[in-house]
């Protein structure tokens, strides 16, 4: 390869700086389309605010007061959204908040001259904590996740014709493909079955994606992390008078394993973001209306959020005027969804799972009452506790322990602790958050047939309490520490750690049967081999005191530097599709490595040596190599076959399946709509044995991937790099999905 001289190197910084020059006032001036209407609807509806609560409320409102509006009229035209649309609806909302700030302030030089109060102890930290927090979530950002998120597919949906259509799954037969929109369809998300996807989730999103391309879901990820930690910070100071104390309380509710694992938008992270302000300010007991957009936009994206608006109502009283505006506004925010709900299935109470879901009915019977549901519940609905297959443990015990896993149990036990203090001291607002809480949780407790690790993450919908366990917790020790009531709380502290961690370790030895339904509605997944049991198990139970570092990474390995790479990538190039160089030159060593498959992957770190001892040796040494190999003797007694794939200069997947199931080959570049890739022209060799040799480059990137079932969305993965000697794959991850 030849040397890239130095003048060339500086003509390529040149034009990089030239381009940041150009996009970073374009962006700017396009941010302000969405925040400008944002800041003045936020002073429109609290006239006094310090910087903080002005800030917040401002990027709260941007999120809504335009988006929500513009994705109406996009689905009642059925015209895709658009910049035109946005620029439009900005202009009549900035006009409209404008004339009621004159009515206001009797004029609107002197309602924009109006002071703000004065800040607040703690507010420069917390403002500080959240650039801090904007810029953390622009990096753990992971481009290479983008295609597994079906709610990124429903927005290309809402702006693009390019994007697959909808699929009615009652109309299909066979597998689900996708396929090409008609010329001149309009966007029909309005009345289009088969989404799966609540809009609420679509509302917020879309705008940052019609302004930004590609980099705006990066960017309104980002925004959701800060927006979460700036009212997670007022919701935690409402329990604990140290605003120091209450930063810190906010931060770890945001910024831990159970969030921070989650590399893409996630509608679980983003119904917690919403809840939080919600919560913080019916609290803080003013600006009812944007209380009730937070409320509505968080029913919007989880449905299952409802009794948030029962803890709401109880939580702003018998005050008939602030209750009706809550309402009133919520219901405004939700009007997407409900307008879906009754174009698409005839009712605004219809939820989009309970119609597009095409799998069996099953018998559930309770106090003698026999009924169908399209999913598996537990007790008291079944005849016996039981789990659901390459689940360690029953939806009720699993959330917990896999809670206790990611915080670590020194952080659960100051939540418990807070929450002992919060019955205490705080008892009638622990009873409207035990309406809230208990009724969502009890509804999660008993939903079995959830293999996709997705689901674990809808406990994130009552994180807003975490946030407020912590808070209380964190002031229960907070005090003088030569009172005795500071030894029995830092005592009481140590032994629920213990006691905590003992527990989680205890439950290793706990053994629930499967559930034998499971196989009955998913006939094509393979029954479940100890080992999964096993590996699964142990992962949950592990008692340690800290977060989990292992649990950080559960879907992605931590790569700071290929983070920022990316993220530098993601502003400079925002294409939709960007191709795979076929030009790339591909200059290193040939390494041949040997997988063993004579044991399951799981669990394992040997299957993988760097010397040659198979008979059967794949090459993919040439870019864009396709080969399937079948005929291999693997652990489990279904037929096994496995994919081959070279993706770049130094990338290469390997996939393998069992049985009926697909490949976990999936790309959403082609039509933004998650899809297996099929490969018509692919070489195909048969092997022997239970050892397959691959042939490639040395440095390359190796990527494994497992289907266990496609329809639950479980497949686990493995990572390692290509070398002369020792190769680590490390420990079996999960491809995310939501």
């Amino acid at each position: 390869m030849l040397p890239i001289r130095p003048s060339i190197i500086r003509a390529l910084e040149e034009l990089v700086v030239l381009q940041l020059l150009i996009q970073v006032p374009l962006d700017l001036a396009l941010a302000m389309l969405l925040l400008l209407p944002g800041f003045l609807v936020a002073c429109v509806l609290r006239q006094h605010s310090t910087i903080l609560e002005r800030l917040a409320e401002t990027l709260l409102c941007a999120m809504l007061v335009v988006p929500v509006p513009a994705f109406t009229i996009a689905l009642l035209t059925r015209n895709y959204m658009g910049l035109s649309l946005l620029l439009g609806c900005s202009v009549v909302v900035s006009v409209l908040a404008l004339l009621l700030l004159w009515r206001q302030q009797g004029g609107l030089w002197q309602a924009l001259r109006r002071p703000l109060a004065p800040p607040r102890e703690g507010d420069r930290a917390a403002l500080l904590t959240s650039l801090a927090v904007l810029l953390l979530f622009l990096l753990n950002y992971d481009r290479e996740h983008f295609q597994y998120a079906c709610i990124n597919g429903v927005v290309m949906q809402a702006i693009s014709s390019e994007a697959a259509p909808p699929i009615d799954p009652h109309e299909e037969e066979g597998p689900i493909r996708s396929r090409e929109r008609a010329t001149g369809a309009t966007m029909d998300l309005i009345d289009a079955p088969g989404t799966g996807q609540r809009y609420g989730t679509t509302t917020v999103i879309t705008p940052w994606v019609v302004l930004f391309d590609l980099f705006g879901f990066r960017l309104i990820y980002a925004l959701l992390g800060a927006l979460c930690l700036l009212f997670g910070f007022r919701l935690a100071r409402y329990f604990c008078p140290r605003p120091a104390l209450a930063l810190l309380a906010a931060a770890l509710a945001l910024c831990n394993p159970y969030v921070l694992k989650i590399v893409i938008l996630d509608e679980n992270v983003m119904a917690m973001t919403f809840a939080t302000a919600a919560l913080a300010l019916a609290l803080e007991g003013r600006a009812a209306v944007i209380t009730g957009m937070a409320l509505g936009i968080a029913l919007g994206i989880r449905h299952v959020d409802g009794t948030l608006a029962i803890c709401l109502a109880l939580l702003v009283g018998p005050r008939p005027r602030p209750l009706l505006t809550m309402l009133s506004s919520a219901l405004l925010t939700l009007v997407p969804c409900l307008l879906h709900h009754h174009f698409t299935y005839g009712s605004i109470f219809s939820h989009e799972h309970f119609i597009d879901e095409v799998f069996q009915a099953t018998s559930h019977r309770f106090l003698g009452f026999e009924f169908e549901y399209m999913g598996l519940l537990n007790l008291p609905f079944s005849e016996a506790w039981i789990r659901t297959p390459y689940n360690p443990f029953p939806t009720s015990l699993y959330y917990p322990l896999n809670l206790l896993d990611h915080l670590g149990s020194l952080l659960c036990a100051v939540a418990v602790l807070g929450l002992a203090s919060l019955l205490v001291r705080h008892r009638g607002l622990c009873f409207a958050l035990a309406v809230w809480a208990l009724p969502l949780y009890g509804l999660l407790a008993v939903l079995e047939n959830w293999m996709d690790p997705n689901k674990m993450g809808l406990i994130l919908c009552l994180f807003p309490l975490l946030t407020i366990c912590l808070a209380a917790g964190m002031t229960a020790l907070d005090v003088d520490p030569e009172s005795p009531r500071s030894s029995r709380n830092w005592l009481w502290l140590a032994v629920l750690c213990l006691v905590l961690s003992s527990a989680a370790m205890a439950a290793y030895q706990l053994r629930v049967d499967a559930d034998p339904r499971f196989y009955v509605k998913y006939p094509n997944v393979r029954p479940e081999l100890p080992a999964y049991e096993e590996f699964e198990r142990a992962r949950v139970t592990r008692g340690g005191p800290l977060p989990s570092l292992a649990a950080l990474q559960q879907y992605t390995p931590l790569r700071p530097l290929r983070r920022m790479m990316a993220l530098g990538a993601d502003y400079l190039d925002r294409r939709l599709r960007q191709p795979i160089d076929s030009a790339a030159v591909m200059e290193a060593q040939v390494q041949e490595i040997t997988l063993d498959l004579s044991r399951p992957w799981v669990g394992r770190t040997d299957f993988v040596s760097a010397a040659p001892r198979s008979a059967t040796v794949v090459d993919v040494t040439q870019l864009k190599s396709a080969i399937a190999v079948s005929g291999i003797r693997a652990w489990d007694p279904l037929p096994a076959e496995l994919r081959v794939v070279r993706s770049g200069p130094a990338e290469v997947e390997v996939y393998l399946r069992f049985g009926g199931e697909p490949f976990a080959e999936v790309e959403s570049q082609r039509l933004f709509s998650i899809e297996e890739v099929q490969r018509d022209s692919i070489q195909r060799r048969h092997a022997s044995g239970s050892k397959l040799g691959l042939r490639l480059l040395q440095g390359d990137r190796v990527r494994l991937y497992e289907t266990v079932s496609m329809d639950e969305v479980l497949v686990y993965t493995w990572e390692f790099e290509a070398a002369a000697r020792d190769i680590a794959p490390g420990p079996a991850r999960k491809m995310f999905h939501n």
